[in-house]
């Protein structure tokens, strides 16, 4: 969390902290390198704060604003000594804690960090941005128990912070705590935070929570929330409303990616087309949009090993054969994928195939039962074509 630093008020103090005897001239020269440093004019800014200095080293406020244009050119160190004279001479402000914080934050000194937190919050225990610091810093060193137990402290005080909610969703997240997460997100969202974004998080945890009714809602509401949704976003809506067994609507959305120009994303809209015609029983319905998705490229296993096993069936072996060659071809060695492959293979001629797919099945199983039944049915087959 970058921490927002006030300055507004450095003109103020700056006033109540120079003497009568210099007040006009130094008074002017730090509003106008505050304007300098508002304006990104950064080194002129520090050469005008450094003349403050040297000529009155007890200005705590130049010494303040010093640090801020330090930090802002990345000269660390400078704006560190900076802002510790800043302290010594009376100005432990929130702003000039807040950027010390920031500048062990950027060193990745978490233990000095976690330390001046607990120091400022003891001064200010009501700070939000401090708590909230200090929250992120335990979550991110990985004492996520004490920054969860932050948060909720957080949000007992004042309950109406939608951003704090998100930090606390986040780090059930992490914990796997899914539950949590999704009703920290959802108070996020009715609090005031309903982007997209947000809602397809909640449907993505209500889904893995096992619930695709309540997913499929918080789908739809994220899918609202967009003017021109992605083919993805459509895709994961129709996959939902599927799992929600809202089949029409799921089949109206994937129709209309079936024909997409992204082959892996009609791939998948085919095969969720295949995937209703089952839950439907027109299996041939499924065929014939898993047959579409297979030629397009999508090499998805269990479509593979139906396509295979269907046309093997129905004594389409090239077919067939070709289906169960893809699904072997990732390297994945299964028995009864293999035998299905010889055996169309020696049911479409294929014999010279056919002899090397014998030999990786003897290499993987051995010589078995199984091997000398396909090995017969070759020599059968070979004697009806007159092939022996």
């Amino acid at each position: 969390m970058r921490i927002a630093v006030c300055l507004g008020a450095v003109l103020i103090f700056a006033c109540a902290a120079v003497g009568p005897a210099y007040a006009q001239q130094d008074a002017g020269e730090l509003a106008r390198a505050q304007r300098l440093y508002e304006e990104k004019d950064y080194q002129r800014a520090a050469v005008a704060l450094d003349a403050i200095c040297a000529r009155q080293p007890a200005f705590a406020d130049a010494h303040r604003l010093l640090g801020h244009v330090y930090f802002a050119m990345g000269r660390d160190e400078e704006a560190r000594n900076a802002l510790a004279q800043a302290v010594a001479y009376g100005r432990l402000t929130p702003d000039v804690l807040a950027r010390l914080a920031q500048l062990d934050q950027r060193r990745g000194e978490t233990v000095a960090l976690l330390a001046g937190l607990r120091l400022r919050m003891l001064i200010d225990p009501e700070h939000l941005e401090w708590n909230l610091l200090y929250a992120d810093v335990l979550a991110s060193s990985g004492a996520e128990g004490g920054a969860k137990h932050v948060y909720e402290a957080i949000l007992e005080a004042d309950p109406s912070q939608p951003d704090v909610f998100v930090r606390l969703g986040n780090l059930c997240l992490r914990r796997g705590e899914h539950k949590e997460a999704a009703s920290a997100f959802e108070t996020a969202y009715h609090l005031g935070d309903p982007n997209p974004d947000l809602a397809e998080t909640i449907a993505e945890l209500w889904f893995n929570l096992g619930d695709p009714h309540q997913a499929s809602l918080w789908y739809e509401r994220a899918f609202a929330l967009r003017d021109n949704p992605p083919e993805r976003s459509r895709l994961r809506r129709a996959q939902l409303l599927f799992a929600a067994e809202a089949f029409e609507q799921a089949e109206a959305v994937a129709r209309l990616l079936a024909d997409s120009t992204d082959c892996t994303l009609a791939g998948k809209a085919l095969l969720l087309l295949g995937q209703i015609a089952v839950q439907r029983g027109q299996l041939e319905v499924a065929v014939a949009h898993w047959g579409k998705a297979a030629h397009i490229g999508l090499d998805e296993p269990q479509v593979l090993a139906f396509l295979g096993c269907h046309y093997l069936s129905s004594g389409q072996y090239d077919k067939a054969a070709e289906y169960h060659a893809r699904r072997l071809a990732g390297g994945e060695h299964d028995k009864a994928l293999l035998c299905n492959l010889i055996v169309s293979l020696i049911r479409s001629g294929e014999d010279e195939r056919t002899k090397s797919e014998l030999q990786t099945y003897l290499e993987f199983y051995g010589l078995d039962d199984t091997l000398d039944r396909m090995v017969r049915l070759l020599a059968q087959v070979q004697r009806e074509t007159g092939n022996e």
